[in-house]
């Protein structure tokens, strides 16, 4: 996902972060957790590009 983000900024003159839309148990626990992955997941957060999807939405 990282690497698609990555490219999706660099494709666009403004740079802006896209959207990043993930189930929230994607960002909590597991390898989430890892610190390489944590580092990431927070870069999202500061940019204001990640939306976590609440338990119980239908995400299919």
């Amino acid at each position: 996902v990282n690497a698609v983000v990555n490219a999706m900024r660099q494709k666009f003159p403004s740079r802006k972060w896209p959207l990043i839309i993930v189930h929230n148990r994607r960002i909590k626990g597991g390898r989430a957790d890892d610190p390489p992955n944590r580092r990431i997941i927070e870069k999202w957060r500061t940019a204001d590009a990640l939306y976590a999807t609440p338990t119980g939405s239908n995400d299919d």
